[in-house]
């Protein structure tokens, strides 16, 4: 749980959006903006399962049982909606047709009003001994961030492992009145009668989380909602004209460098623009010698990723040639914050970060690590996403109207517009019950500002790494090759002077 302090502790959501929050609204009113993640289970999942393990989770965290309103036109508001999640099944024999789900989920948005979140779950070989569930978790950028969503994604498998009586058990524990276990788990229910049947049309009844007391322990015991991000960022870096600097020194230095973009040969509409995915991974010794080889040259694996993308947009947009790339690093600022909300907490914890990083012949990988990472800890050290983030108040438009034509300015002038999205190695466990997890992989749309997003995550021994484009930016043979230079240029690499 968040260290609370003297922050105001509420246990529903039932507020109007931050701005930051307003932002990411207004985005997803003009093209979707929805985070993916996906894990692939294996072992047996039955039907009504993935709906059960979530009506525990969304007892636990009040931002899983809201919408989002806006009945005046200017005032778009949380509410809680308490809809169940709908778990859409897809039985396959390609082993590879998650990819083909995860493009469908980036591109469809998410019906906010009626809740933020939907499951794919895409089934093989059901009922032999190689069962396997790709499991496909889609929420709204609205409400939570790529780190954010991983903690749920985590928290709805390990729910899902719990075996039926422990799950009764676990569910009781945390407090759940009578009729509300029938509701959820109980044999010859309406409920568990849906269930059953794969359907996500779910019987009406107590909502996710009724009758669980805060200060519960155990699965599904009530978290308090705490406040957006926006109005946890110390008073230091508060301020309008923090904000005007944060914004204009982006736009300053891309002034004197002038630093490319990738741009398709066709203009697209900000409407028009639909995200596809290609896939890499690093692993093994591969994956080891890199982590190894970012230490001894004082970089971090992130630099080295940034460093790789700059170096392939170089490449793409001005072959043979030097010049200077813009690259996008979102920064989770958690520890920042005050009070600090804690690892599992969900929110937007990750504003991004601008640098700008010069390629051309003759200019090492470890060198553009090292300015990358120079650029993010000055900015950092000077917390300008911190102030970016507080002075979204200023700057956020009110309606969606009013937001398109930000939108559309920046889309004309932004200095960059790929993105390196890396949440590191996180805690994922291999094993939960008698389900084994394994090709964990993070995913988003791009927004209407944006052509590329390198989405990047580290678990059970591998970088799973997605480039997601847009489709006429990039076509998908220029995706393929794209990713295959990123990931050349991390495993081809020079090796470093030891600093």
């Amino acid at each position: 749980m968040v260290d609370r302090g003297s922050a105001p502790v509420v246990v529903g959501v039932d507020r109007g959006l931050s701005p930051s929050e307003r932002w990411f609204w207004i985005i997803d009113q003009i093209s979707p903006s929805n985070c993916v993640a996906r894990v692939r289970v294996w072992g047996s999942v039955g039907a009504g399962e993935i709906e059960r393990a979530w009506d525990v989770l969304a007892g636990e965290y009040p931002l899983l049982r809201v919408g989002v309103v806006d009945p005046d036109g200017g005032d778009p508001r949380f509410v809680t909606v308490g809809a169940r999640i709908p778990v859409r099944r897809v039985e396959a024999e390609d082993p590879e047709l998650w990819q083909r789900e995860v493009d469908f989920e980036v591109v469809h948005p998410i019906t906010v009003e009626h809740g933020v979140a939907r499951v794919v779950d895409v089934v093989g070989d059901a009922g032999h001994p190689g069962e396997r569930h790709d499991l496909i978790l889609t929420v709204s950028h609205t409400v939570m961030d790529g780190r954010s969503l991983l903690t749920v994604l985590r928290k709805l498998v390990e729910y899902l492992a719990l075996e039926r009586d422990s799950f009764c058990q676990a569910v009781a524990g945390a407090g759940v009145d009578g009729s509300r276990r029938a509701a959820v788990v109980g044999p010859g229910s309406e409920g568990s009668r849906a269930a059953d049947a794969g359907s996500s049309v779910r019987s009406a009844g107590p909502e996710p989380g009724a009758g669980v007391p805060p200060g519960a322990t155990g699965p599904g015991a009530a978290r308090a909602a705490v406040p957006a991000s926006d109005d946890l960022i110390p008073a230091g870096a508060r301020g309008f004209w923090r904000y005007v600097y944060s914004n204009l020194a982006d736009q300053v230095v891309a002034m004197a460098l002038r630093p490319r973009r990738l741009t398709g040969a066709v203009p697209l509409g900000l409407g028009e623009r639909r995200t596809r995915a290609v896939y890499r991974v690093i692993g093994g010794a591969d994956l080891g010698e890199l982590v190894a080889e970012c230490r001894r040259a004082g970089v971090s694996v992130h630099g080295a990723l940034g460093a790789a993308t700059a170096r392939t947009i170089g490449e793409s947009v001005r072959p043979g040639r030097g010049g200077v790339a813009g690259i996008g690093s979102p920064v989770d600022f958690r520890p920042l914050l005050r009070p600090r909300p804690d690892d599992d907490e969900l929110g937007i914890y990750a504003p991004v970060l601008a640098g700008f990083v010069r390629f051309g012949p003759g200019i090492s990988l470890w060198a553009m690590a090292r300015s990358v990472n120079r650029q993010l800890e000055k900015g950092i050290r000077r917390r300008r996403h911190l102030s970016a983030v507080a002075g979204m108040r200023f700057g956020t438009p009110r309606t969606v109207e009013s937001g398109r034509r930000v939108v559309e300015l920046i889309d004309r002038r932004a200095p960059w517009n790929v993105s390196v999205t890396n949440v590191g190695r996180v805690d994922f466990p291999e094993r939960v019950g008698a389900l084994r997890l394994s090709d964990l992989t993070l995913a988003a749309s791009n927004s209407c500002v944006s052509a590329l997003t390198v989405a990047i995550v580290t678990a059970h021994d591998e970088m799973r790494i997605s480039f997601c484009y847009v489709d006429g930016v990039l076509s998908r043979s220029e995706a393929d090759t794209f990713a295959d230079r990123v990931v050349r240029a991390l495993t081809c690499r020079p090796a470093p002077a030891v600093v």
